[in-house]
């Protein structure tokens, strides 16, 4: 486990090697995109021409919720929901919806920090000997930085814009996963990038569309702490298209070393934040087999449940995390 800093803005990240091998960040992204801003390959995972201009619909906001009368496929908004809250329970289901109009400061599982210190501030002023920080004791008023909500996105934001250019599922992909397509970039730091969603959890078909890819993907990381099962040893559970697969003694994925977090998700269609402590997603690479839906990695706070979920519309907004290229 290490802290590594985001050049572009200085924004700090726990990151680590987890069992699947691979190194991630163990945090949400949190990069604020503004309108005109043109990001380039030299400081973030542009692939595509080198540069990403953002465009106009494309500036990060601080308001939740707000109504959007025209996302589509295509647009890349963003929301930064005032850095930055943490969940004071990431173990415990509590769902905080906004459809009413409520905000974060109405949601009891919900803690601002402003002016408190991570944990890694904490652990440097301990080391000194130092009990106080602008008459504040670090102690009491600290958080674990893996909890900070971070931003949400929508998918064509989390691909730097090279989203809706990718379709789904090429003829033969079943059999030969490099007929799969996947989202060329992202805005994650150089170096770093989208996982690939892997083989789902439950039996794998052409009708879903779902890659046999393992590495560097979710499927890999969740398989690594026990979750899911290989097609073989499946059998289908009424027909569903996703179902999660639990065994006693699985690693709690809401807390170390994968610190995931239920963070719900941003409906900007109708202008609302839902189930923040109750679900969470995590974008990946891969867009599903038809329409704009992508695959994602999906978790619920109740059961400790995941699985890679598809057919999520990429005009929802949720959350990032990045993978060691």
């Amino acid at each position: 486990t290490k802290q590594l800093i985001d050049s572009r803005d200085g924004k700090e990240y726990w990151v680590a090697k987890l069992a699947d091998g691979n190194c991630w960040m163990t945090q949400n992204l949190a990069y604020d995109l503004k309108a005109g801003q043109k990001l380039t390959s030299a400081d973030t995972d542009i692939t595509v021409g080198g540069t990403w201009t953002v465009p106009a619909e494309g500036t990060t906001s601080g308001e939740v919720p707000e109504k959007k009368n025209t996302p589509s496929a295509t647009t890349a908004y963003s929301w930064n929901l005032g850095w930055p809250y943490v969940l004071k329970t990431p173990a415990i289901r509590t769902d905080c919806s906004a459809n009413s109009g409520d905000n974060f400061e109405q949601c009891d599982n919900l803690q601002p920090v402003k002016g408190w210190r991570p944990t890694w501030v904490a652990q440097d002023l301990v080391e000194d000997n130092k009990s106080s920080y602008s008459a504040i004791n670090v102690i009491e008023r600290t958080y674990d930085a893996h909890y900070v909500l971070g931003n949400f996105y929508q998918w064509e934001a989390a691909t730097a814009g090279s989203g809706h250019s990718v379709s789904g599922t090429s003829a033969g992909a079943e059999s030969d996963p490099a007929k799969f397509n996947e989202a060329p970039q992202s805005i994650c730091p150089k170096g770093w990038g989208l996982p690939k969603s892997g083989k789902n959890l439950v039996e794998s078909s052409a009708l879903y569309g779902l890659p046999y890819d393992r590495d560097d993907s979710f499927y890999a990381l969740v398989k690594a702490y026990g979750y899911g099962v290989d097609q073989v040893e499946y059998v289908p559970n009424n027909g569903n298209a996703y179902t999660a697969i639990l065994t006693n003694g699985l690693q709690n994925v809401f807390e170390a070393p994968m610190y995931f977090v239920v963070n719900g998700l941003i409906h900007p269609i109708d202008g609302y934040m839902a189930k923040v402590g109750f679900t969470g997603g995590y974008w990946s690479s891969t867009p599903f087999a038809t329409g704009p839906y992508v695959n994602y990695l999906s978790m619920n706070n109740d059961s400790y449940a995941m699985a890679l979920a598809d057919g999520f519309s990429g005009w929802h907004a949720i959350e990032v995390r990045c993978l060691a290229r």
